[in-house]
């Protein structure tokens, strides 16, 4: 992966984060600050809740949680041999959801393991379409067209891995989305 390319999924990633340079309570209730960075047990000890915090510290987290994020995300089966759209909906999908979230969506992982592996264009379509059904619905194989609760949760950011994990996002729309999430 280029410099180019983690850039962007950088400020994609800031985009939907949002930032703040203060100790907050996140939408489940824990201690956060910075670009998403939740507090770690030491972090507790030093920052309580509406305490600001150095803004060359909290980049310097971000940095160290994105790259973190990045190593999980590159371990997914068959993750080097995705479209850069897919690998930037894999990578933003640990970073919001931490390495554990490949669990609650096995079926996606498998079938992005068959969307890496697949040489017939017919079946690759056929695994992309099911690898994106899975982030949306609970149980889409079943017939359980239910929106997942990740997709209840974050909203426009759960449609907009959709639709990279479907490989129809224009590359200038990934820009545009995320300056405009972050006000420019």
């Amino acid at each position: 992966m280029n410099k180019e390319f983690l850039d962007r999924v950088k400020l994609t990633v800031q985009g939907y984060e949002g930032y703040k340079n203060y100790v907050y309570k996140d939408t489940r209730g824990f201690l956060t600050m910075g670009t998403g960075h939740r507090l770690t047990e030491e972090e507790k000890k030093i920052y309580k809740e509406g305490d600001r915090v150095d803004a060359k510290y909290l980049d310097g987290l971000f940095e160290k949680d994105f790259d973190s994020h990045l190593q999980k995300a590159k371990k997914i089966e068959g993750f080097d041999k995705l479209s850069d759209q897919q690998k930037e909906a894999m990578i933003d999908l640990t970073f919001n959801m931490g390495g554990g979230w490949v669990t609650k969506f096995p079926s996606l992982i498998k079938y992005a393991a068959l969307v890496a592996n697949e040489t017939n264009p017919s079946l690759k379509s056929i695994y992309i379409k099911k690898m994106a059904a899975e982030l949306k619905y609970k149980n889409p194989t079943k017939g359980d067209y239910r929106l997942t609760d990740y997709w209840g949760q974050v909203g426009y950011r759960a449609e907009e891995n959709f639709k990279r994990l479907l490989n129809i996002m224009e590359d200038d729309n990934l820009y545009e989305v995320s300056n405009r999430q972050l006000g420019y």
